[in-house]
C-alpha cells in the first residue's frame, strides 16, 4: 500500500474489520483539514500476523452543524494483539461517555498543550456503504458511526501523536486531494467499498447549503448568533477606546465564564479572523536622510549609515482599489439618486453644492460618455504626541457625488495614504506610490454589480496653506509670489510679508502654471513661486491652478477671522474685555449648536466652528456697544462678505457682485483699522468669489470633515510606541465595522411628546380647522416636531434648558420672511395635517438704520436687513403655520 496518512472508524466488536481514511500525497499536513472530500476503506491486515496497535489519536471534527466526531488513527506495528486494542479502546469510549461534560472542559487544555490538533472540516457521510463479504460488519460500523455523530463533543483519545507511519494495501481506494476529486475505486480484494452520493457541500441541496451557512449560536444555551455578538463586542471595545491590551483580557474574561465549548473566538486575532477584518495598508519604511526606501521591517538605513529612528519615516498606504470598491458598493444608491439631480440641474438644498458649479459641469461635458465618480483630494498634518516633534500626516479623499450631508462624514471619505515621522513629508517620495495606484484605477472601470460601474476621475485638492505647498511644490505662505492664482508679488513690511490691495490682479492661467512649474522642475529654481512639479498633476483632470480649491475653515475662520476678533478685543480696556465675555457666555443657541461661543479670553483652544458662530451672529451686536461705528461698518463688509457666499444665496444672481465689492472695500481701507494683517489668508479672499462660481458655496468645500477625520485617526492609539501600527489596526476595525448599507433620509414630519391633557384654551383652534365633531380622537397638541431631520422644540416643552429653537423664521411667498416662536405643534387625525401655532413677533427696525451715517451704508443695506434685525419681545399676535 502506499504511504498515507490512516484513520481507524472502529468496530464494536473485535470480530469486525476496522475500516480506515487514506489521505495521499500531503505536502503541508494542515491543509489536510481543509478539504471536504475523504475515503472510506477496509484496513486489510494479515491474519497469521494479527498485531495491531494504537499508539496515535488524532481528533477529528465533523459536524451535523456543531456536533463532533471523534476518530481515531491506527499505526501498524509488531507490538501487540489488534484485539485487545480493540477492547482497550471500548473501555477507553465508555468512561469518556461517562464524563463528557467534565473531558469537554479539558479537550481546551489538551489543545493547548499539544504542538498540532487538526479539525476536518464538515463533511456530509452517507449512511449507505457498499461490501459484498462481512455485511454484519458494515451494519455495525454504520451504527457506531451514527452513535458517535449523534454524541456531541466526543474525544476517543487522549493525546496527539505525531508520527504517521502506515502500511496499507494498494486494492484500496485513495483521495486525490490535489485536485479535489475523489477516486472511489473498488478494489479486487472482496472487502473493499466506498461511499455513494459523496457531494461538495457547494453542489448539495438547499437544505444542505442552509445547514452549512447558517450562523452558528455563540453556545448551545442561547439564541444569540456568533456573528451578532461578535458585531457587538467589537463595537463596544472601540466606542469605549479599550486599548489592545485590555481587549485582549476582556476577551479571555468573557471566555472564562461561557459554557463549554463555545464558539466565542479565544483571542483578538482570532475575533478580526472571524469578522473577516483585513489589513488594509501596507507599510513601507523610508530613510529620510538618503531619500530611500528600507527592506521590510528593518529599521536603520544601511546605504547612508544612520541609525537614528527619528531619521525613519513609516508610510502606510491603502489598498485603494478594494477600499474605494467597498464604499462605493456602500454609498452608490445615494450616489446615484443625487446625480439624477445633478444632471438635472436640481439643487434641491439651494446651498450651490460643488455639482453644481462651472469646473464640475465642465467635467461633466468633457467625460459625457462615461459614468464618472470624482474625489476631492485632502492633504493635512497632525501632531501625535505633546512632548515630541512627532506628527502624521493624512492623505484623503471626498467624493464629490454624494451629497453635502453625507459627503464629509468620517466613514465616507476614503483613506488614501498615512506618513509618520519627525518630519514634513516629501510629497513626490511620499505619494508617488499611491498616486500609481491612483493612475492604474483611473485606466479601468471599477465593477459595483452587473448593471453598474464608474470611472474615477480625480476633481481637485485642498488643505491648508502649509499642506498645498508640500502637494503643488510651490513656495510658502511667506514668500514672494506665493499666491497660487495670481501673480502677487508681497512686500516685506516690520518683518512680515504683506500683501497690500492692488487692482487689477494679474491671474494665472492653465498653461503658464504647466509651463512655469516645468521649468523650476527642470532647473531646480522658483519660477514665480514655483519650485516644481506637483506630484498630482498627472492625475488632476482639472488642471492646476482650477484644481485647486481655498480652505475657508483654515484661511478665514482660524486666519484672518480669528486675527481680527484677537486684535479688536485687545484694543478693549481690560474691564470691556471681561463685559464682552460675559456676553459670548450668555448668548443662547438652538440645542443643534453642537458648539456654542468660547469666551476671546480662552482663543488659544478655539474651534472653527466657535469662530463662526461668533464672527456669523455675535460680533456685530456685542462689538457695537465698544466699537466706534466706523470700525463696525468696516468689520461688518467682511462678515455680510463672508455669510453671502457661505450658504444660500439670498439676493440671488447678485450674490457674486455685491460679495465682491464688499470685499473690495474692505481690503482697500484695511490698513486705517489694522496694522501687519495684510497676510496671504487676507489677500486669499479676493479669490473666494472666483471660487464661488468654480466649486460652489463655502459651506460645501471647507475642510470640517478632513479635519474630523484626522483628529479621530490621531487620537487612536495608546502607549509611547508603535503609532503608526495602531493607528492603521484600529482603523481596519473601525472601517470594517462601518460597512454597513446606508440609506438616504427621506424628508418627513414626526411628531414627538404628545400632550395627554386637554387644553381647553387650544379648542377653538380645531373649530378653524375641522369641521368634524371629534374633537378627542382628532385634535393632538405636540411640544415637538421633527421637520427635515431636525428637531424643533415649542414653549410647552419644558425641558428645552437654554435653548431658543422654539424661534423660528418662516415665509409664505419666499421673498417676505416673519420672525416669531412656537407656541405649540398641533396635529389632526381627520384630515392628516399638522401645524405650528406661532407668536408673531413684529420687526421694529432694520439693522442697516444703525449705519447710514458710514460711508458702506449702500453696500451694507440689503445683506444687513437679510441677516440682522430687531424685533419687539411683544407678541403681536398668533398665527397658524
Amino acid at each position: 500500500m502506499d504511504e498515507g496518512i490512516f484513520f481507524l472508524l472502529q468496530p464494536h466488536s473485535q470480530d469486525n474489520v476496522s475500516y480506515g481514511v487514506k489521505i495521499n500525497q500531503i505536502n503541508n499536513v494542515n491543509n489536510l483539514f481543509h478539504r471536504k472530500y475523504i475515503s472510506l476503506f477496509p484496513l486489510d491486515y494479515n491474519a497469521s500476523n494479527q498485531q495491531f496497535r494504537i499508539d496515535i489519536l488524532i481528533e477529528v471534527k465533523i459536524d451535523r452543524i456543531n456536533n463532533a466526531m471523534a476518530i481515531q488513527g491506527l499505526k501498524k506495528s509488531a507490538d501487540g494483539p489488534n484485539e485487545n486494542a480493540i477492547c482497550h479502546g471500548e473501555e477507553q469510549r465508555r468512561k469518556r461517555y461517562q464524563k463528557n461534560n467534565e473531558y469537554a472542559r479539558a479537550r481546551s487544555n489538551i489543545a493547548k498543550e499539544t504542538d498540532a490538533l487538526f479539525y476536518l472540516v464538515e463533511c456530509p457521510l452517507t449512511e449507505e456503504f457498499h461490501h459484498h463479504h462481512h455485511h454484519h460488519q458494515i451494519q455495525d460500523l454504520q451504527q457506531e458511526v451514527k452513535m458517535i455523530s449523534n454524541e456531541e463533543d466526543d474525544i476517543i483519545g487522549d493525546r496527539l501523536c505525531q508520527n504517521y507511519n502506515v502500511e496499507s494495501n494498494d486494492n484500496n481506494c485513495t483521495s486525490d486531494i490535489n485536485n479535489y476529486i475523489l477516486n472511489d475505486e473498488p478494489g479486487e480484494q472482496k472487502n473493499d467499498f466506498y461511499i455513494d452520493n459523496f457531494t461538495d457541500s457547494a453542489t448539495s441541496d438547499e437544505d444542505s447549503n442552509e445547514a452549512t451557512t447558517e450562523d452558528p449560536r455563540i453556545h448551545e444555551f442561547t439564541n444569540i448568533t456568533t456573528t451578532s455578538y461578535c458585531t457587538d463586542l467589537l463595537n463596544l471595545l472601540r466606542e469605549a477606546g479599550v486599548s489592545k491590551l485590555h481587549s485582549k483580557r476582556l476577551i479571555a474574561l468573557i471566555q472564562s465564564v461561557l459554557p463549554t465549548p463555545n464558539n466565542l473566538p479565544s483571542t483578538m486575532d482570532d475575533l478580526l479572523s472571524f469578522m473577516n477584518i483585513d489589513d488594509l495598508f501596507f507599510k513601507q519604511s523610508f530613510c529620510l536622510v538618503c531619500k530611500q526606501y528600507l527592506e521590510y521591517k528593518q529599521r536603520v538605513c544601511f546605504t547612508c549609515k544612520c541609525f537614528d529612528e527619528k531619521a525613519i519615516a513609516d508610510v502606510y498606504n491603502v489598498n485603494v482599489k478594494h477600499v474605494l470598491k467597498t464604499l462605493l458598493k456602500r454609498l452608490s444608491p445615494i450616489i446615484e439618486k443625487y446625480k439624477k439631480n445633478i444632471y438635472d440641474d436640481i439643487d434641491e438644498e439651494e446651498t450651490k453644492d460643488i455639482p453644481f458649479g462651472k469646473l464640475y459641469k465642465e467635467l461633466l461635458n468633457k467625460y459625457a460618455s462615461e459614468n464618472i465618480i470624482s474625489l476631492i483630494l485632502h492633504l493635512d498634518g497632525v501632531s501625535l504626541t505633546r512632548s515630541s516633534n512627532l506628527k502624521m500626516w493624512l492623505f484623503s479623499g471626498s467624493f464629490v457625488e454624494l451629497p453635502p450631508s453625507f459627503r464629509y462624514r468620517r466613514y465616507n471619505m476614503i483613506l488614501l495614504s498615512i506618513w509618520v515621522a519627525y518630519a514634513e513629508p516629501q510629497s513626490h517620495v511620499w505619494l508617488q506610490s499611491i498616486i500609481s495606484q491612483i493612475q492604474l484605477i483611473k485606466m479601468q472601470a471599477i465593477t459595483i454589480s452587473e448593471v453598474l460601474s464608474y470611472k474615477l476621475k480625480i476633481f481637485a485638492i485642498t488643505g491648508d496653506c502649509p499642506a498645498l505647498k508640500l502637494v503643488l511644490k510651490f513656495t510658502s505662505h511667506v514668500g514672494y509670489y506665493c499666491c497660487w492664482l495670481c501673480y502677487i508679488r508681497g512686500r516685506h513690511v516690520g518683518g512680515k510679508r504683506q500683501y497690500e490691495f492692488k487692482l487689477p490682479m494679474i491671474m494665472r492661467d492653465r498653461d503658464a502654471y504647466e509651463e512655469e512649474s516645468r521649468l523650476a522642475e527642470q532647473k531646480q529654481i522658483n519660477v514665480y513661486g514655483h519650485l516644481g512639479l506637483s506630484v498630482l498633476s498627472s492625475v488632476l483632470d482639472i488642471p492646476l491652478p482650477d484644481a485647486i480649491i481655498i480652505d475657508y475653515l483654515h484661511v478665514t475662520l482660524l486666519g484672518h477671522a480669528k486675527a481680527l476678533i484677537l486684535n479688536i478685543f485687545h484694543s478693549f480696556a481690560p474691564n470691556e474685555r471681561l463685559e464682552v465675555d460675559n456676553w459670548f457666555k450668555m448668548q443662547i443657541f438652538p440645542h443643534y449648536f453642537n458648539r456654542k461661543i468660547k469666551p476671546i479670553s480662552k482663543f488659544g483652544f478655539v474651534k472653527a466652528t466657535e469662530v463662526k458662530n461668533i464672527l456669523f451672529y455675535a460680533a456685530l451686536p456685542v462689538f457695537q456697544l465698544y466699537l466706534s461705528i466706523e470700525q463696525l461698518s468696516h468689520l461688518a463688509l467682511f462678515i455680510c462678505f463672508t455669510r453671502l457666499l457661505h450658504g444660500q444665496s439670498i439676493v440671488g444672481l447678485e450674490t457674486n457682485k455685491i460679495a465682491k465689492e464688499l470685499f473690495e472695500h474692505f481690503y482697500r481701507d484695511h490698513n486705517e483699522y489694522y496694522e501687519g494683517l495684510q497676510n496671504l489668508v487676507l489677500h486669499l479672499h479676493v479669490h473666494f468669489v472666483y471660487m464661488y462660481n468654480n466649486h460652489g458655496a463655502l459651506t460645501n468645500i471647507g475642510c470640517f470633515g478632513q479635519e474630523d477625520l484626522i483628529g479621530y485617526i490621531g487620537s487612536n492609539h495608546h502607549g509611547t510606541r508603535y503609532y503608526g501600527e495602531l493607528i492603521t489596526y484600529y482603523y481596519n476595525i473601525d472601517f470594517a465595522l462601518h460597512m454597513k448599507p446606508t440609506a438616504a433620509t427621506t424628508k418627513k414630519i414626526e411628531k414627538l411628546d404628545p400632550v395627554n391633557d386637554t387644553h381647553d384654551e387650544y379648542k377653538y383652534l380645531h373649530v378653524e380647522l375641522c369641521d368634524c365633531e371629534q374633537i378627542h380622537q382628532c385634535f393632538r397638541l405636540y411640544r415637538r416636531f421633527i421637520i427635515n431631520d431636525r428637531i424643533f422644540h415649542s414653549l410647552i416643552y419644558k425641558k428645552r434648558g437654554k435653548s431658543n429653537s422654539y424661534f423660528i423664521q418662516y415665509s409664505f411667498d419666499q421673498r417676505h420672511y416673519q420672525f416669531g416662536s412656537i407656541q405649540c405643534f398641533i396635529s389632526l387625525q381627520s384630515t392628516e395635517k399638522s401645524y405650528a401655532l406661532i407668536n408673531v413677533h413684529r420687526v421694529q427696525q432694520k439693522y442697516s438704520d444703525y449705519f447710514k451715517s458710514t460711508k458702506y451704508y449702500d453696500l451694507l443695506k440689503k445683506p444687513l436687513d437679510n441677516y440682522f434685525l430687531f424685533w419687539k419681545n411683544a407678541l403681536v399676535k398668533k398665527q397658524l403655520y
